[in-house]
Formats: structure tokens, sequence, C-alpha cells
């Protein structure tokens, strides 16, 4: 009979027990290696969470409308058909997404928070550092810069700041533009967003903006005080020389020069005939005989010669001195006539005086009036085309974010992942190590 020795089956169970064991078994220097690798890629991940604080993430999107009920640009006050565009979709996207992350605009951002509370580094101590170093190139150049170029170098810093957290999608896969940006305060992530989308709109409107309005208001504020001025001289005119009718104030002094007319022609020949009967009477007297012959004479007549000669001398006296009345008549007669005289030419330097002003006045006025009215039908088309030029809208406003970025998470993921696969790596090496096989150098 054949007999099982119940101790043979003890060993070999034990002996396979302890083979087991050795297999599970690591050797001391693989297991403090493993640890000390999993210590120090912690102690790292740690270190680059001290360094690296939590950002934000706002967003915003835009909403460009690419038909041609938008892009197309009529003609106003015309009927010429509106201009096709004449770029695709990805032009116009790009286009837009050029202008949006343009310099301009991220300046007019920057400027508008302050790069300064944007982005406190731009001013700090190594902006200091930065500004003496610039001092000591202006000290060595001998060009000084002026305070406009220290402030544009601070733009310029935190626009490359700006550059690096900013993030903007063109709409590659249909026709809205996301724009991200990250900031370590939610809330000025979500103001900077909204500040740039501003300026962007702004600068857009700029650059699509029509200049006909603002030169026909210019113009129309010109004729307005043109007009003004024509009014206020020509008001001015009437007050100052009160007349009313220039054709009835010229007819009196027609009326009237022509009385002081003829009363100079009777005066002269009033003076003629007086002048006629002054010679006759001086010939009479010259005829009168001497003082013998007249007493002979004049005892003939019977008239005294002493009466007569006194009546002639007497009638003399009367006839010049109605001479010298006509003379002085006459000079005042004339006198009256060269003021008179004047006074219609000056009527008639006024009448034409009045009449440019009042034709200057009506031609402003009528330039005036088509001014406004094609100021107002400009203002009606480009109203109509500026509900048509729209055509970007913002259809998610910034907000501040309520969670930081993933950033940390990742951090903390891939230290993770290195430091169990650095110790799950040493551990390996440690079982596939064999008795009589050499050890790792490493921990030799």
């Amino acid at each position: 009979m054949n007999y099982i020795d119940p101790s043979t089956n003890l060993d070999a169970h034990r002996s396979g027990k302890i083979a087991r064991l050795q297999t599970w078994k690591f050797p001391l220097q693989y297991i403090v290696g493993a640890a000390l690798a999993f210590a120090l890629i912690l102690a790292l991940m740690v270190a680059a969470l001290q360094v690296t604080p939590p950002k934000f993430q706002a967003s915003a999107n835009l909403l460009v409308l690419l038909s041609d009920d938008y892009v197309a640009r009529p003609a106003a006050g015309s009927a010429v058909a509106p201009t096709r565009p004449t770029m695709d979709r990805d032009a116009y996207m790009m286009a837009e997404g050029d202008i949006l992350g343009s310099d301009t605009v991220i300046d007019q951002a920057i400027s508008s928070i302050g790069p300064d509370i944007l982005y406190p580094a731009s001013t700090g101590l190594s902006a200091k550092i930065k500004s003496a170093v610039r001092y000591v190139g202006d000290l060595i150049s001998g060009v000084k810069q002026n305070d406009r170029s220290n402030i544009q170098a601070t733009i310029a810093r935190a626009r490359r700041a700006v550059l690096k957290s900013l993030r903007i999608d063109s709409g590659r896969s249909g026709s809205v533009i996301n724009v991200t940006y990250e900031n370590t305060d939610r809330n000025l992530a979500a103001t900077f967003v909204s500040t740039l989308i501003d300026a962007y709109f702004a600068r857009r409107a700029t650059l699509f903006a029509d200049p006909q309005t603002a030169v026909l208001t210019q113009q129309v504020k010109t004729k307005s005080d043109e007009l003004q001025i024509a009014k206020a001289g020509l008001a001015d005119f009437r007050q100052r020389y009160a007349i009313s009718d220039f054709n009835l104030q010229r007819e009196l002094l027609l009326k009237r020069l022509a009385d002081l007319s003829h009363d100079l022609r009777a005066t002269e020949v009033g003076a003629s005939e007086t002048q006629a009967r002054r010679k006759t009477v001086l010939d009479q007297l010259a005829a009168l005989p001497t003082d013998p012959a007249r007493r002979a004479t004049g005892a003939e007549a019977g008239i005294p010669l002493g009466g007569l000669v006194e009546a002639l001398q007497k009638e003399i006296n009367e006839l010049e001195q109605e001479l010298s009345a006509n003379a002085a008549r006459q000079v005042g007669l004339k006198a009256r006539i060269a003021a008179m005289a004047s006074d219609l030419r000056t009527l008639n330097e006024q009448e034409g005086t009045l009449h440019d002003l009042t034709l200057r006045r009506d031609v402003l006025e009528r330039q005036y009036a088509q001014g406004l009215e094609t100021l107002s039908e400009r203002k009606a088309t480009e109203a109509i085309e500026q509900a048509r030029l729209s055509n970007v809208r913002l259809i998610d406003a910034p907000e501040p974010p309520q969670r930081p970025t993933s950033q940390r998470m990742l951090i903390v993921a891939t230290g993770l992942l290195l430091a169990f696969f650095s110790m799950g790596a040493i551990l390996a090496l440690g079982w596939l190590r064999r008795p009589g096989s050499q050890r790792l150098r490493w921990f030799a």
C-alpha cells in the first residue's frame, strides 16, 4: 500500500507561500527612492501652486450678421443699386477680429481702466527699474523722453501683458466671435472685456462712419452764421436811415430839386431884368446936360433939375440892392440844389446797398433752407444705413466668473500624475529585480 506523508505536503505549501512573499517584497532602497521622488514632485507642485495665483476668465460673444441686407452699402440720395460685398465670410470675420484685437482698441481699453489698475506690475518695482535704465540711456544718448513717452511705454507694457491673457476666436466655425480674458481679479476681468468691446464698437463706428453728415452740419452752421450777420446788417441799415420807400423819397427829392431849379432860373431872369433896368437908368443919368444946360432944360420942362438926379440916383440904389438880394438868393438856391443833388446821389447809393443786403439775405435764406433739407435727408438716410450696418451684436455680455480657471487643477493633476508615475516606475524596477541581478546604481 502506498501512504502519503502529510508533512511533505505541508512543507510544499510553506515553500510556495514563502515564494509568493518574496515575489512582492520590495528592496528598501527602492522604497526610499520612490518616496523621495514622490515627495520631490509634490514639493514642486506646491511651489508651482504658490507662484500661480488663481485666474478668472471672463468671456463675451459677438454675433456678426453677414447677409447682403447688412453688408451692402447703398449710396444716399441716389437710385444706384447697393454695392454687394466682394469679400467672403472668412475675410469679414478676420477683419472684425483684427479690429477687435488691434493695438488702438486695446490701448483705448487700457487707458480707460488704467494700466496701474489693470497690471500693477507695469508701474511697480520692475517698471521703476526699467525707468532707471531708460534714464541712463537718455543720459548717454543726450535725448530726454517726455512724460508722454513714459505713459506710452507703460501702456505698451500693459498691452503686452494683456495679449498674453486675451484670446479672440474669429468664428472659424460660424458667425460668432468669442472674446476671453484672464485676470486674477474676477471683476476686473469682466470690466476689461466690457471696456474692450465698447472700444471696439467706438473704433468700428469711426472706421465705418460716413463723414457727409458732419460736413453738411458744418456747412449749415456756417450758412446760419452768415444769415444772422446779413439779417443784423440789414436791420441796422434800415434802423440807421429809417427809409421805408426809396421811390417815394426819390420823387420828393426830385420835385424839390425841380422847384429849386425853377426858382433859380426865375431869380436869374429877375437879376437880368434888374441889371438891364439899372443900365438904362445909368444911361439916363449920364445923358443929363451940365449944370447950365440942365438948368435950362429943367426950366423949360418945368422939372427941377436936382429932383430928377435924385430920383434917378434913388432908383439906381434900389436896383443895386435888388441885384445884391438876387445874387444872395442865387447862391442860396445853388447851395440847396447841390445839397439836394448830393442827397439824391446818397439815396441812390443807399438803395443799392439795401438791394445788395436784401439780395444777400434772400440768397443765404435759400441756401440755408436747402442745407437744412439736405441735412435732414442725409440724417434719415444714415439712420436707415446705421440700422442696416449694425451687423455686429453683443449676444453674451461679460459677467464676473464665479470659479477660477482650471490652471491650478491642471497643475495638481499633472503633479500627482508625475508623482505616482515616478513612484510606480521606481517600485516596478525594484519588483523586476531578480536574485543575482545587479542593483540599480542610483541606490547601490
